[in-house]
């Protein structure tokens, strides 16, 4: 009986704080870049940055996340397709994005904070200098409350508006004729007949909308957009043809980038035909070739329209 109450108990509590993480707002996230600068050893440079990290949380209007823990979640979603789940992976979307450099000129010390509004390439800076590096680090915490002040303005204001005209995002073509492909100067490349997922594991680059893919034999694997966030693929094999495919719903992250408003991006993601590459691998092995299904977004005031017919060239490289 004893025991039957103490689990009763823990599930309460469990539930208990599930729904209070469940009612928590959604805060806008911040992504710390690796600082830099030669005025400290890399140990002492790692250190200024954390304590930034939480002058940040101090402030409690945003969740922060670096380089280490977006990592984490990549190998954590990785090894979740290896084992076969179909769960959808969650975009490692950041609304802002923060770089800082530390630098000397004889014993004055200066920090540069950046931050960069992901939706509209917008970047601000502050500075301080300090007579030593204990006296920067004094002011930083006031350097750090001021740029993210700003920023909380930023985020709780109402998404901009987009020019019009044509726009560029990461899961969408150049502004282009809509419903044509680009024209192609490609070298002469002989297709492997019969391909295998085998022979396709590993990572390729060179799409310009996607920093790598990440392909696993099982025919599961990720998608690293060129704006850092996460998508889940699926690989299929249909006679010389390797087709890549997104095999998760549309999100708005998917299609923000600087000159996309996240209003415009809903829009897009609302309309836009999921991505896919149609491709051939060479016989060396290290090139796949072919086309890349994807979109273009036009923008007349508050309206977006997506053409879902637009074709264009794409070649990746294996990545050693």
């Amino acid at each position: 009986m004893r025991r039957f109450k103490r689990i009763m108990i823990l599930g309460l509590l469990f539930a208990y704080v599930l729904a209070a993480l469940a009612a928590q707002p959604k805060l806008p996230v911040v992504r710390i870049e690796p600082f830099t600068g030669d005025a400290l050893p890399e140990s002492e440079l790692r250190t200024f940055e954390r304590l930034i990290v939480s002058y940040i949380g101090e402030l409690k209007t945003f969740r922060v996340i670096d380089s280490g823990g977006q990592e984490m979640a990549i190998r954590e979603a990785e090894a979740a397709l290896l084992m076969g789940s179909d769960k959808a992976i969650e975009p490692l979307a950041a609304d802002f994005i923060l770089t800082g450099k530390v630098g000397k000129i004889a014993e004055i010390y200066s920090l540069i904070l950046e931050i960069t509004k992901v939706s509209s390439g917008e970047t601000r800076s502050s500075s301080k200098t300090g007579q030593g590096i204990n006296d920067l680090v004094i002011k930083s915490r006031s350097l750090t409350y001021s740029l993210f002040d700003r920023a909380v303005a930023d985020a709780s204001s109402s998404p901009g508006t987009t020019p019009p005209g044509a726009k560029t995002a990461p899961g969408s073509a150049s502004p282009s004729v809509p419903g044509t492909a680009l024209p192609t100067a490609s070298p002469s490349y002989e297709a492997v007949r019969n391909p295998t997922l085998d022979m396709v594991e590993g990572q390729w680059k060179g799409d310009r909308s996607v920093d790598r893919f990440r392909i696993f034999r099982n025919g599961t694997g990720l998608a690293f957009l060129s704006n850092r966030v996460t998508m889940k693929i699926r690989i299929l094999v249909e006679n010389d043809i390797i087709i890549i495919v997104q095999d998760q719903p549309n999100s708005a992250s998917f299609y923000q980038a600087p000159g996309i408003s996240f209003d415009t991006a809903r829009k897009a993601a609302s309309q836009a035909r999921p991505m896919r590459w149609i491709l051939s691998l060479d016989e060396s092995g290290n090139i796949l070739f072919g086309r890349k299904e994807t979109i273009t977004i036009s923008v007349s005031g508050d309206a977006v329209s997506v053409d879902n017919g637009f074709v264009r060239e794409s070649i990746l490289e294996r990545m050693q």
